[in-house]
Order: C-alpha cells, then sequence, then structure tokens
C-alpha cells in the first residue's frame, strides 16, 4: 500500500476516506472490515488522493515562511513575524512577539472585541441570534455552534480576510436554525451570502492555518 493513514472503525455500512490539509489520510469503515479491503479501497481511490496530496504539498510548499512562524497572516495580510523583548503586538509592519507562545493572546487582545461586535450586527441582522459567543483555540475547525445555541470561534479566524470571516460567522449562525449541512441549510446560508460557494472554496486555501502554532 503506497499511502500511509489512520483507520477508524464505527457503526457505520459504508467506508470513506479523507484526507487533511497537511495529507494525513484517515479512513473511517464498519467494524470488522477487512484491513485488505481497506487497501482495494484506496486503490481504487488512488487518483483522487493524488491529486489532494499534490495540492495540498504545493499549498504547504508556498506557505512555508508561515508554517515556520517566520510570517503569519493578519486580517488577509501577511506580516512579517518580530521576536523581540521591547513592546509586543500587531503593527502595520510586522507582529512583535516576546515569545512563540503568546502568538495566540496577541491576536485575541488585537481583534477579539472588534469581532465580537461584528458577530453582534450579523446576528442582529439575520434575526440568528446565539446564547454565547465565545473565541478559543480549536484544532481542524473554524468555529461550532452546539444544540443549546453556543456558538464558539477560533480564534484564527483574525488571519483571515474580512469576507471569509463573514462567511464563517454566518455559517454558525445558520446551524442556529439548522444543525446540520443539508440542502435545508445551504439554501439559508445562501439567504445572506448569495456567493457563499466561491467563499467557500476560497477558505480551503486557508484550512491549513487550523493546524499550526
Amino acid at each position: 500500500m503506497k499511502y500511509s493513514y489512520n483507520l477508524v472503525y464505527s457503526k457505520r455500512r459504508s467506508i470513506s476516506v479523507s484526507i487533511s490539509v497537511d495529507n494525513v489520510i484517515t479512513v473511517r469503515c464498519p467494524v470488522d472490515y477487512p484491513r485488505e479491503k481497506v487497501d482495494e479501497f484506496l486503490t481504487r481511490k488512488s487518483g483522487w488522493l493524488d491529486k489532494i496530496i499534490e495540492k495540498n504539498s504545493q499549498s504547504l510548499s508556498i506557505n512555508t515562511d508561515i508554517i515556520s512562524l517566520q510570517k503569519a497572516y493578519v486580517q488577509g495580510n501577511i506580516l512579517p513575524v518580530i521576536i523581540t523583548d521591547k513592546a509586543t503586538g500587531i503593527y502595520s509592519d510586522g507582529i512583535y512577539l516576546s515569545s512563540r507562545s503568546i502568538y495566540p493572546y496577541i491576536y485575541c487582545e488585537k481583534f477579539d472585541a472588534s469581532f465580537l461586535n461584528r458577530v453582534k450586527y450579523l446576528a442582529e441582522h439575520t434575526c440568528l441570534k446565539p446564547q454565547s459567543i465565545k473565541i478559543r483555540e480549536y484544532r481542524s475547525r473554524w468555529g461550532s455552534c452546539n444544540a443549546r445555541g453556543n456558538i464558539t470561534f477560533n480564534y484564527r479566524i483574525h488571519m483571515l480576510p474580512r469576507d471569509l470571516q463573514d462567511y464563517i460567522i454566518i455559517h454558525e449562525l445558520c446551524h442556529l436554525q439548522q444543525m446540520n449541512h443539508s440542502a435545508n441549510f445551504w439554501r439559508l446560508v445562501e439567504t445572506y451570502i448569495p456567493d457563499y460557494k466561491q467563499l467557500k472554496k476560497r477558505l480551503k486555501n486557508f484550512d491549513f492555518l487550523t493546524r499550526l502554532y
């Protein structure tokens, strides 16, 4: 087998494969599904897998400075990261850090208040009002909405351009009415963001950020 992969067994009827932005392959299949059949399945999917792996590899290569934290995205712009023992913060000429460990806090300190105001504005505009809004560190997702109406966003959302931030906000607000990704959910999203498909596609270019830092 040419691929290494994570295998997840569960009470399901079919087999599926997914690949993360950093090329981690995960196969989900029914309990007691034969390993040789998993390999056969991946062989049939090899054309698709190779295409995604190549695309991800190109993206990771282009963003080497971002991955190594030599540079970082700020509201869609790329700024240099400067380690200093002086004042820290995000400025027009760069991101100044006393250590890499404070990186998340610098973003939250700079943008949390204005971002939360934007969420509240869009909640009023759409009449989709959450019980609470929080910002935290997530891995592999930009946000979540639970059945109690609490919405949480990944602090890395501050790295994205404003239009992609709005898309994520609307996406999570729509889950207050549709706790799924059904056709009805996407129709609701389209009500507020007619070009959501283009934004959704663009957002994939930034998905690797959710696994960094």
